[in-house]
């Protein structure tokens, strides 16, 4: 296979001065005060070349809000124009767009500075991993890099990535890729009781669909990773969330100045009855996918292939094809192809099914079958056992191949015919 246009791939069209900016920016940075994560978005942090990059892009972007302020009628002239982006309202909305800039800035130069790494992970893959209990703690999620995509063609993971979504959409697009963005932060997490800790670990994915100039679906959560807490509850809390939960960031303030000790992050956390019968919750399925897809690469064994992109080759054929339909094909399958390198992973791991039952003399047999999810576990190697490394254990179907027929006597009774 190849592989399909990406996030980096759209967005890369969509703002070439960001990504090319971004670039000359991301060689200085790593390494640089001790920078080896990603930088959180809105820090406004050591970038030479973000001015170049946003102030073009804002200007564009603000001449686009004038002109949609002029259709709805709000000015008329020139002057009024003017007017309106120095208003209170136009100064919010021109707010609105720096940061939306610095975002983007941040999100190319995170992705840029740690290799533009890609996975493609396989369909089949995608299926077992949604039914795998990540029952580690949360020090053994490594990421393979701080900053990387997954790309998804499984109409499963399509369908877990509409269904999480925050806004309805009513049409879902399978003819397009679902890619997961994955960034791991460290320093200070803005939130009353957990503010002033030290390198504070936090994973954040966003899930983006789109092609042209238009995004069909995006959306992301924001988790925190405290070493005593397994990878189950991690995925049950949204940090993002609460950390927009101005009533519970005002009830947690007068915890503090009332001198109370507390671990508020712990409250949050849902019981092991809770997370058992959240396990199938569709909105935490594409989430529940990709951190068990980052353990999977991580672990023991994985499979992993290495695949270079055939647009150059493709450009290179291109000039050699004389028949306009067939020049057209071409530039088309080019322009939905990805430009980047990638590793495709669990190429040949085959969705997990369950086995019928063989028939005695052609009758029906009943069976008593269930799914074991799957899970992973520590293993020890090395000289005095002392090494652990995490192995997958796959989900797997468990039960009898076929249960024995079962024979129910029943007594029949004459029914009564009248009233003795």
């Amino acid at each position: 296979m190849q592989l399909p246009t990406t996030w980096y791939d759209i967005q890369s069209r969509r703002e070439p001065l960001i990504w090319t900016n971004a670039a000359r920016e991301a060689p200085s940075l790593l390494g640089k005060d001790g920078v080896d994560k990603c930088f959180h978005r809105g820090v406004c942090g050591p970038f030479r070349f973000f001015d170049d990059a946003v102030k073009p892009l804002v200007e564009v972007w603000a001449q686009k809000l004038v002109e949609g302020a002029r259709k709805e009628g709000v000015y008329r002239t020139p002057r009024e124009a003017k007017a309106y982006l120095e208003s209170e309202e136009g100064g919010e909305a021109m707010e609105d767009l720096s940061a939306r800039a610095l975002d983007a800035y941040i999100d190319a130069v995170n992705f840029s500075m740690f290799g533009k790494k890609t996975f493609y992970v396989s369909d089949g893959l995608v299926q077992q991993l949604a039914n795998t209990r990540m029952n580690v703690k949360a020090p053994m999620l490594q990421m393979p890099f701080p900053c990387f995509q997954l790309v998804f063609t499984s109409k499963e993971m399509i369908d877990a990535v509409y269904a999480a979504s925050p806004t309805d959409i009513n049409t879902v697009r399978y003819d397009l890729p679902v890619t997961a963005v994955v960034y791991e932060c460290e320093g200070t997490v803005d939130h009353p009781g957990i503010a002033y800790e030290k390198d504070i670990r936090t994973l954040q994915v966003m899930f983006f669909q789109g092609e042209g100039k238009n995004s069909d679906l995006s959306h992301g959560r924001h988790y925190l990773l405290r070493e005593k807490w397994n990878l189950e509850q991690v995925l049950h809390v949204n940090w993002g969330k609460i950390l927009d939960d101005e009533e519970q960031n005002e009830w947690l303030e007068k915890l503090r100045r009332a001198g109370d000790s507390y671990d508020e992050s712990d409250l949050l956390l849902p019981s092991k009855e809770e997370i058992d019968e959240l396990f199938t919750d569709t909105t935490l399925i594409p989430y529940r996918v990709v951190i068990n897809a980052i353990l999977y690469i991580t672990s023991v064994n994985a499979e992993t292939e290495s695949r270079p992109s055939p647009v150059k080759n493709m450009e290179k054929d291109l000039k050699f094809i004389r028949n306009e339909q067939e020049r057209q094909k071409a530039r088309r399958q080019i322009e939905h192809s990805s430009r980047l390198p990638y590793i495709v992973i669990g190429g040949s791991v085959k969705p997990v099914t369950e086995d019928r039952p063989t028939s005695i003399d052609g009758k029906r047999s009943l069976t008593v079958r269930f799914m074991v999810k799957g899970f992973f576990r520590w293993q020890v190697y090395g000289p005095g056992r002392e090494g652990r490394r995490h192995q997958w254990i796959k989900p797997f179907y468990k039960g009898p191949e076929m249960a024995e027929l079962v024979n129910k006597p029943y007594l029949v009774r004459e029914p009564k015919t009248g009233t003795e």
